[in-house]
């Protein structure tokens, strides 16, 4: 799993809650603590050990945790990879080129290529695939959400199949309104 996940999760909760939280978590998973460096691949069960904790520290949802992340990690991620955009690009062209490093951390350690695809629906829509054993889809959603909103856009997005409903991936289709 990216690091810049790990990095993102923690300042979340940190801001979210506070430090104590973030220590709790990080004891719960069984996780010494550490520095998660963006540049760092890190184990993807770390990832779901420490979800898991987080969600049970604050009693939150995991679907609404991975969401709220998401939402909280779009305009982190589309600073670091600001130079894999072009710029004349605009929320959909990005969406369309998830190679361009935007979407490497939904990929888990195991399956490095070929998880999130997508491909253009017309002028005004895309439908994002996604595939990983993590199956963390709301983070998904709701970083093409906000990737939307970053570029000041107006978007229906729709998450028709889903694997947490029994789908081989999620199809997340995005439609400029």
């Amino acid at each position: 799993m990216h690091g810049i996940l790990f990095k993102q999760l923690k300042e979340y909760v940190t801001e979210e809650y506070d430090e104590e939280t973030w220590a709790d978590a990080m004891d719960q998973a069984g996780i010494e603590p550490k520095l998660y460096l963006p540049v760092t691949e890190y184990p993807d069960d770390e990832a779901e050990r420490l979800f898991a904790a987080v969600g049970s520290i604050t009693d939150t949802d995991e679907r609404d945790l991975l969401e709220a992340l998401g939402a909280y990690l779009a305009p982190e991620l589309l600073d670091t990879f600001e130079a894999h955009v072009r710029d004349d690009w605009d929320a959909l062209d990005l969406l369309a080129h998830p190679e361009n490093e935007v979407f490497t951390v939904l990929h888990s350690e195991d399956a490095r290529d070929g998880e999130v695809t997508a491909r253009r629906e017309g002028e005004d829509g895309v439908v994002v695939e996604y595939a990983s054993p993590l199956q963390m889809c709301p983070l998904a959603e709701a970083v093409v959400e906000t990737v939307a909103e970053e570029h000041g856009e107006r978007v229906d997005v729709t998450h028709g199949t889903c694997m947490r409903r029994g789908a081989d991936a999620c199809e997340i289709a995005v439609r400029r309104t």
